[in-house]
């Protein structure tokens, strides 16, 4: 059973994406996200998520530094106290190129290929991403590589709340 109760609604109602089951990608086709205000980046995005996990979770997940494969540290922008639970941010744009709807570069898969291999060595009871900025980076990932990212989860923050990708 997750630790954390991401079925909690935002104030004021959520738009959120019907939760999927993990490998199956989210159709963000009619999906606009609401902008944070005051979020124009990944430092000041992930201080927003930390705010909002702790409101709306009631969980305290700080920057620490964890073992991976239990032996390597690493520092993960969100760990809790005992460890059980451990996330990262990230803050992706996508790039329209001429002639196309959706391109991303390759440097941002690896990325997130990178942090998943990362939390799939975490011993820890609930590994995750939260994305922000834009919802296609994460949904096109999992629309190629779903399959692979068991167990961690991936989310969408905005300005309407939190949405799970994947589960």
């Amino acid at each position: 059973m997750p630790l954390i109760n991401w079925a909690k609604k935002p104030k004021g109602g959520s738009r959120a994406l019907p939760s999927h089951t993990r490998g199956v990608s989210v159709d963000a086709s009619e999906f606009v996200p609401v902008r944070i205000p005051d979020v124009d980046g990944g430092l000041s995005f992930e201080a927003y998520a930390r705010r909002f996990l702790l409101e709306r979770c009631d969980l305290d997940l700080q920057p620490r530094i964890v073992e991976v494969g239990g032996s390597v540290p690493k520092k993960f922008d969100f760990v809790s106290a005992d460890s059980r639970v451990v996330g990262d941010a990230k803050w992706y744009k996508n790039v329209n190129l001429r002639g196309t709807t959706f391109k991303v570069p390759a440097a941002k898969w690896s990325t997130i290929s990178e942090y998943v291999w990362l939390l799939q060595n975490v011993d820890a009871e609930q590994v995750f991403l939260v994305f922000g900025n834009e919802i296609e980076v994460p949904e096109r990932y999992l629309e190629k590589y779903g399959a692979l990212v068991v167990p961690v989860e991936f989310y969408f923050l905005d300005g309407t709340g939190l949405q799970i990708l994947s589960r």
